[in-house]
């Protein structure tokens, strides 16, 4: 499946530059005039991203051929738009000289707004690259939320993050920038819902620390995600234990006075529960005395049901899955809000949720975050990535 899916994208980026090529870059002179020096250039996009595609599922680059070849994608993405752009006015262009017989400008000056035109597109296009780029590997922005708990006696500063997506795009740096922005909002409690991990857990062991330096009231509460299913969750669980002080909850909840804070396995877990070679369902998975399946029943146990319920659960599709009613709030990640457009059209049709704040009853609310990191090529567009910010008002 992964083979068929990565040859299917592969066509889809080969044929995007192509188009690029053809219809872009051989209509503007002075790359015309340099045709192979252009074509050189197509080519090795095309094999940087021919080889992230085939290739980063085994773990063969480093950390910087990882991350040069991430960054391929935003040039034939942004520039395929450039295009499409370009052969839209055009195409009006040409209708319009032939509704009226005539041309709208003499040939030299129309040369010389052709030139203008193709520069800027070129100027256009690598700015959306940079853009793009920036969007993915900066830290994100905060988002503020005020939201009302009923049953919460006191008001409370909640950080949310998700979908951090540690390994081999983000890593030390970019981790240690991400607690200090948390920090300065001052938060009562920290929550990570899922994919914090995403690369040999080993490859993290000498930075993880840096969690520990989250400063909160009540500490920083994590559930797993997804993608710690896929690299083991032995050994993910393993360093975390060992390295951080996270509160790791696997559907349980504790009472924390004021709040329950419950979490829940990721719904990754029923993908691998009658696999015994499944992938991180060893060890500390199904032969231990954890489950690591979603289990509602477990995490709604031990709740104090006369206080107000916070679930973590990190793929939101789990509040159709599973019955979520005797919590107050839902937090969840996983959709990046689709990262790049149009993508959280199928993100959309596959969680039933894209991002935002949701109803889900007169009780319930979702909320999913666009995550704080990304997934795969080093973009992000019309999707931003966030610090989710929740000042929860007290309500009697």
């Amino acid at each position: 499946m992964f083979f068929i899916v990565s040859c299917i994208f592969m066509l889809i980026f080969g044929l995007a530059n192509v188009f690029i090529y053809k219809r872009l870059f051989m209509k503007i002179p002075f790359l015309q005039a340099h045709r192979l020096w252009v074509l050189g250039f197509v080519l090795v996009i095309f094999v940087m991203e021919f080889a992230f595609l085939m290739f980063r599922a085994d773990d063969r680059f480093n950390s910087t051929i990882y991350n040069a070849l991430a960054h391929s994608f935003a040039f034939t993405y942004f520039f395929f738009f450039v295009t499409l752009f370009a052969e839209i006015l055009a195409l009006f262009i040409r209708f319009w000289v032939k509704k009226t017989s005539k041309l709208p400008l003499n040939p030299q000056r129309r040369s010389f707004i052709k030139l203008i035109f193709n520069f800027s597109l070129l100027i256009f296009g690598i700015g959306l690259v940079l853009r793009g780029w920036g969007n993915a590997m900066n830290v994100p922005a905060v988002k503020q939320m005020n939201l009302s708990l009923k049953g919460l006696k006191n008001d409370l500063r909640l950080v949310m993050i998700s979908d951090v997506h540690l390994g081999k795009n983000l890593h030390d740096v970019f981790l240690g920038e991400l607690v200090a922005k948390i920090n300065a909002l001052k938060p009562d409690i920290v929550v990570i819902v899922g994919d914090l991990i995403d690369t040999k857990p080993k490859e993290l062991e000498h930075y993880i620390h840096k969690l520990n330096d989250l400063q909160s009231r009540l500490g920083t509460f994590y559930v797993l995600g997804n993608h710690e299913y896929y690299r083991g969750l032995d050994e993910v669980l393993r360093v975390l234990r060992t390295k951080t002080n996270l509160k790791i909850l696997i559907n349980e909840s504790v009472d924390l006075g004021e709040f329950n804070i419950a979490g829940l396995a990721d719904l990754a877990g029923l993908r691998f529960a009658n696999d015994e070679k499944g992938v991180g369902l060893s060890g500390l998975g199904l032969n231990s005395l954890t489950n690591f399946t979603p289990d509602i029943k477990a995490t709604t146990s031990n709740l104090s049901l006369n206080k107000p319920s916070i679930l973590l659960s990190h793929q939101p599709k789990s509040v159709n899955v599973l019955d979520v009613s005797a919590f107050d709030l839902v937090l969840s990640g996983h959709t990046h809000a689709g990262q790049v457009f149009p993508f959280g059209a199928l993100v959309l049709a596959q969680q039933g949720f894209l991002y935002g704040l949701y109803e889900l009853s007169q009780k319930t609310k979702l909320y999913v975050s666009s995550g704080a990191g990304f997934w795969g090529p080093a973009i992000r567009f019309l999707a931003p990535s966030e610090i989710v910010l929740m000042q929860i008002k007290a309500e009697a």
